[in-house]
C-alpha cells in the first residue's frame, strides 16, 4: 500500500522527495507522509520484533 502506484513514481518517494527539497510545508503534506509511511514503519517493526523473538528462542534452546 506505502508503494503504491507500482507503475509509477510512488505517492511515499513523492512526499519524501518533497521532505528533501524543503517543499513539504503544508499540514495537509505532513499528514499525508505520515499516513503513506505508517504501514511501512509497522511492518519494519514487527518484522523486526518477530526476528528478534525467532533469535532469542533459538538461543535459549
Amino acid at each position: 500500500m506505502s508503494l503504491a502506484p507500482l507503475n509509477a513514481e510512488s505517492h511515499l518517494l513523492q512526499k519524501i522527495l518533497m521532505l528533501f527539497n524543503g517543499n513539504l510545508i503544508k499540514p495537509l503534506d505532513i499528514f499525508d507522509l505520515i499516513m503513506h509511511s505508517t504501514p511501512l514503519a509497522l511492518l519494519t517493526i514487527k518484522t523486526s520484533h518477530w526476528l528478534l523473538q525467532n533469535k532469542s528462542e533459538k538461543n535459549d534452546s
